[in-house]
């Protein structure tokens, strides 16, 4: 049985559209989204587990406590509406 993350949205931009949420899903975690940038993440966290992508829009960061698996990883991604 596949797992809905629960996404809490803590920041919002209107200008830029990016976001800061923070997430449940089997553990817990943040995602950041911004407009595409070549500047570093200020993740504000030194989550054990992150991976960075980006889609035609936006530049992604996703830390967790643990490793999601590549199912989990396109789960949240689907929910986001970042194709991949």
């Amino acid at each position: 049985m596949r797992v809905k993350p629960e996404l809490i949205l803590h920041e919002w931009d209107d200008e830029s559209g990016a976001f800061t949420l923070s997430m449940q899903y089997y553990d817990s975690g943040s995602i950041l989204r911004r407009p595409h940038s070549t500047e570093p993440w200020d993740t504000r966290n030194n989550w054990p587990f992150s991976i960075q992508w980006s889609d035609d829009v936006w530049d992604w960061y996703l830390g967790a406590r643990q490793e999601l698996s590549p199912t989990q990883v396109a789960d949240l991604r689907s929910q986001l509406g970042s194709p991949g």
